[in-house]
């Protein structure tokens, strides 16, 4: 084989690889995203990339910012929904909301609104299986997965033997709201050994007597912040410090676990990095 024969081959072979290369990248499915929760999962699973629009209240990470959105996750625009032609749409509402929208035999709709810890990771690994083409990069991915999985299996097994905590989740004060253990967060944070005072309620989220407040008086009251605001931490504990007290609860400032409130109610993987710190916070190990 000649000097040139060779060179046309390896020329070749570039041209190959690069044909390769474009038609991996036709394979990669275009994402929409319709909740904050599901565009921080696409940035976890390493699909930015493939995100061409998003609803308007995602926001983290920054960079999101750049990207288009839909409008709301609730009712889109039904248009750019159909402009940015989606192969996956990312939802927390059920997959028939958008029959009338999309044919389901070109776009795959799926739907995440995950009740608990386990449930989150079970929809990561679905939305990376069908929305990664790349095998090795799927493959890296699933790894940092299983090390998230079990980093969080051995923090539960961390406090199962300390003492159980009761815990209000405060989601707002006017009305006084919360959450029962229907919602994700109250699921999430049993990894700390913890129980909702309000457990039982049938409804995931619910209007609270006062009156049962003080009946039950928990160990430790959950809030958000917007951590946005420089000024917005200090500034909501001293109103739900002085809430309580109007209440006839005197809560005591270490009893009050304040929390970037995008982290708090949002399954994802930034609520699994925050959990060790909440957990600390409950159990009095750290200053909160």
């Amino acid at each position: 084989m000649t000097f040139k024969h060779t060179i046309h081959r390896f020329t070749l072979s570039l041209a190959l690889l690069a044909l390769n290369q474009v038609a991996l990248a036709k394979e990669a499915p275009r994402i929409i995203s319709l909740s904050p929760h599901l565009t921080e999962m696409v940035y976890d699973l390493e699909l930015k990339e493939q995100l061409v629009a998003t609803d308007n209240f995602s926001n983290y990470p920054p960079e999101v910012k750049d990207v288009a959105n839909v409008g709301s996750g609730l009712q889109p625009n039904q248009e750019l929904l159909l402009l940015y032609k989606p192969d996956i749409v990312l939802s927390f509402l059920p997959a028939h909301h958008y029959e009338t929208v999309f044919d389901s035999s070109t776009v795959n709709v799926i739907s995440s609104q995950p009740e608990s810890i386990p449930a989150l990771f079970a929809d990561w690994r679905k939305v990376l299986v069908i929305a990664q083409a790349d095998e090795k990069k799927r493959l890296e991915v699933e790894k940092r997965i299983d090390n998230t999985e079990t980093q969080w299996l051995e923090l539960v097994e961390n406090y199962q033997d300390k003492a159980s905590k009761s815990v209000f989740f405060l989601i707002s004060e006017q009305p006084l709201y919360s959450v029962s253990d229907k919602a994700f967060l109250s699921q999430a944070i049993k990894s700390c050994n913890t129980q909702n005072i309000f457990s039982e309620i049938k409804l995931s989220s619910f209007i609270v007597n006062p009156e049962e407040l003080l009946i039950k008086k928990p160990d430790v009251v959950i809030h958000g912040y917007k951590a946005s605001h420089p000024e917005s931490k200090q500034e909501s504990r001293a109103i739900i410090l002085a809430l309580f007290k109007n209440l006839g609860l005197n809560l005591q400032a270490e009893q009050l676990i304040s929390v970037d409130v995008d982290i708090l109610h949002r399954p994802t993987l930034r609520f699994i990095n925050t959990l060790p710190e909440i957990c600390a916070a409950i159990h009095s190990e750290i200053d909160h």
